[in-house]
């Protein structure tokens, strides 16, 4: 099967490869050893890097989604390993990461922005408008796979991704346009200037994807005939960024952020149709709109070489507006609602270097405190029945006015335990709710190198998720639970990773045990008003195998990651047959000269369904497709690249979390150019 599906692309880049051998400059791509050097910054308050940290992590610079051609987060998210991030019912992204995709798809991926925590209370995800965090605001992201609540706490279950804004690294200004099918454009501009110790940057962004003509099939009424009809999957978005730092490289520094973004889309995917609630039929799409603000001030006190203590503030909140048309499922209406939250927060720490000299030796730690209050402060919501009739008005629902204070202690560490290299890397976070018991998340870890080039790690941590507000209170059909309590997972991991000359292999074995899952359970007996409730329902289980290469030679370039992956209900032996069990992106580049590069980037996905909730599908669903990026580079600051997305015109279907007879269609074949000037 791999030797078929390798095919395709393989084609594709010997077609864009001249015979005559190309000079290898530094402007091509970074060495292998620069890479093994990247830092990785959400994973501790000490800088990592990819051969020392035990997290699975995937870093991804500027220059990496460039190559990749994509257009937002979310489609960058589709190349990362073990991970699908497809559109969703009512919000930017749904996201599955190492299995469990099914309709209740677990909520537990925590969103960080410079740090700050962005998730929801009233869902508890931080997806919602995920693909208007703008990537020409953004410096790199990185996704850890797997729990992350020693350090980050609630949400962080199934993940945690981090985003990381424009930086103080440049004294140039950036300005760039794309344009392209579907109606897609984007402009953008950003900068950075210094006055003394007086640091500025400062961007702006606006993209726009039009209508992509999403193909979906659903049944007539009353007969057996399959109709087809269309939905936009339109989304645009608009982003502002201005940040100040005062006192770099000095013992004392300062800075503050404000961070402005409107995303807005239209007819995004719809809850398809189930026996027990209907089709949605032509009706299936749900509009989104969201305008989120972000306020976030820090300093940093070196108290000596080996002793730091940091310090953050922040305020963020947002406004949203959702729509969906549900008049055709049973006793179906038209749902507009409307939601503002507010999130308050401080955090402090000190990080020690235990080493008697900088924080760039082995043994450290750090500790802190964190406080966060959420308000859920308005939600309203109105519904009209398919003749007229207001069936429900409710300016202010009983879960408006909602808060959740937190207090959390949070240890993090490393040390070397004897001259062999062995080292144990732990850390433990303690949560007290106002809305909930207590929590405690610890983590440890033991790491090992087995020679100069080869490293083995193997890690034990416990994650939590408090239950969102939605699935306390119920929705219009689905009664509230206020006995629910938060999810738990317990992760083993083991990574070896090898270095061999100019490659990076990385070997990955995981499993989790998911106790106490939500979901929503169907009564035997439902009725008109009542489907069923939110109930902590026992335990899930997901293991899998992931396996990740990084080669730089002459003038190649390639990252290639597999994953096979399993998930399932241990009571009811239910797998969650909507996730993808083989995944694997392989990405090649290639420099033929000076200016000119070229990259030819493969997903390949196969599941056993087309999305959560439907039957299993004969020989699996299989997702394979080409992206080809072509860019050239001037050396007075001009770069231009041409991606053609689906090279193959292949008719794919991406995995959904809701159940769409088709699946999600992928768009076809499509052409998108971008230029940017630097200066």
């Amino acid at each position: 099967m791999f030797k078929l599906w390798l095919a395709p692309p393989l084609l594709a880049v010997l077609t864009l490869v001249p015979l005559a051998y190309a000079e290898q400059t530094d402007i091509f791509t970074l060495s292998l050893e620069d890479l093994l050097q990247i830092q990785v910054k959400s994973t501790s308050f000490f800088a990592e890097t990819l051969s020392t940290t035990s997290y699975s992590v995937t870093p991804v610079k500027r220059r990496d989604w460039q190559k990749l051609g994509v257009r937002n987060l979310g489609e960058l998210l589709n190349h990362m390993p073990s991970t699908v991030a497809p559109l969703g019912f009512g919000q930017s992204r749904g996201l599955a990461i190492r299995g469990y995709l099914n309709s209740n798809s677990p909520k537990g991926t925590a969103l960080r922005f410079d740090g700050v925590p962005m998730n929801r209370i009233r869902e508890g995800g931080g997806m919602m408008a995920l693909d208007g965090f703008d990537l020409s605001l953004l410096n790199s992201t990185e996704l850890i796979r797997g729990p992350g609540s020693s350090l980050h706490g609630n949400d962080a279950f199934h993940g945690v991704l981090s985003l990381e804004s424009l930086g103080y690294d440049t004294d140039h200004a950036h300005v760039a346009m794309a344009l392209g099918a579907y109606d897609y454009g984007a402009a953008s501009a950003s900068g950075h200037t210094a006055v003394g110790d007086h640091e500025f940057t400062g961007g702006f962004a606006y993209r726009s994807i039009g209508d992509m003509g999403q193909p979906y099939s659903y049944p007539a009424a009353g007969s057996d005939e399959i109709l087809t009809a269309t939905r936009q999957n339109a989304r645009e978005n608009t982003g502002g960024l201005l940040k100040y730092r005062y006192g770099q490289d000095k013992k004392f520094t300062v800075e503050s952020t404000v961070y402005l973004q409107d995303f807005d889309a239209h007819e995004l995917p719809g809850i398809g149709g189930r026996p027990t609630i209907g089709d949605q039929r032509d009706k299936n799409s749900s509009d989104y709109s969201d305008q989120t603000y972000l306020l976030r001030s820090a300093a940093s006190y070196r108290v000596s070489a080996n002793n730091s203590i940091d310090f953050m503030a922040f305020g963020w909140g947002y406004q949203d507006s959702f729509y969906a048309d549900f008049t055709e499922l049973n006793n179906g209406v038209e749902s507009f609602s409307n939601r503002e939250e507010s999130h308050y927060g401080v955090q402090v720490h000190q990080q020690l270097s235990l080493d008697g000299g900088s924080f760039d030796g082995v043994n450290h730690f750090a500790y802190g405190y964190e406080y966060l209050s959420i308000n859920l402060d308005t939600y309203s919501n109105k519904m009209i029945a398919p003749d007229g009739s207001v069936v429900l008005d409710e300016p202010s629902l009983p879960e408006s006015g909602y808060n959740r204070d937190l207090h959390s202690l949070v240890v993090d560490g490393r040390y070397e335990l004897n001259r062999s290299g062995l080292q144990v890397a732990y850390g433990l976070r303690m949560d007290a709710y106002n809305d909930f018991d207590g929590e405690l998340s610890p983590r440890l870890g033991f790491s090992q190198p087995l020679s100069d080039s080869q490293h083995v790690h193997i890690t034990y941590s416990q994650a939590f998720r408090a239950p969102a507000l939605f699935e306390l209170y119920g929705t219009q059909r689905i009664e509230p639970n206020f006995e629910l309590q938060p999810e738990t997972l317990q992760s083993l991991d083991l990574k070896y990773s090898l270095e061999r000359g100019s490659s990076l292999h990385q070997i990955t074995l995981f499993n989790n045990k998911w106790n106490q899952g939500i979901q929503t359970i169907l009564y035997a007996q439902p009725t008109e008003s009542v489907l069923g409730q939110f109930q902590n329902t026992g335990k899930n289980e997901a293991y899998g195998a992931e396996y990740e290469l990084k080669m730089r030679w002459q003038a190649w370039e390639v990252d290639w990651n597999t994953s096979y992956i399993r998930s399932k209900n241990v009571e009811s032996e239910e797998v969650f047959s909507a996730f993808p069990h083989w995944i694997s992106d392989l990405n090649l580049g290639y420099r033929f000269n000076n200016s000119w590069l070229a990259y030819c980037n493969n997903r390949y996905m196969l599941r056993d369904s087309v999305s959560a909730d439907l039957p299993k599908s004969e020989g699996g669903v299989d997702y394979l497709r080409t992206d080809v990026v072509v860019s050239w580079v001037n050396s007075n600051g001009l770069e231009t690249w041409l991606t053609i997305r689906n090279l193959f015109d292949r008719e794919n279907s991406m995995p959904t979390d809701q159940a769409h007879r088709d699946g999600l269609i992928d768009e076809g074949r499509n052409l998108s150019t971008t230029i940017r000037y630097s200066f």
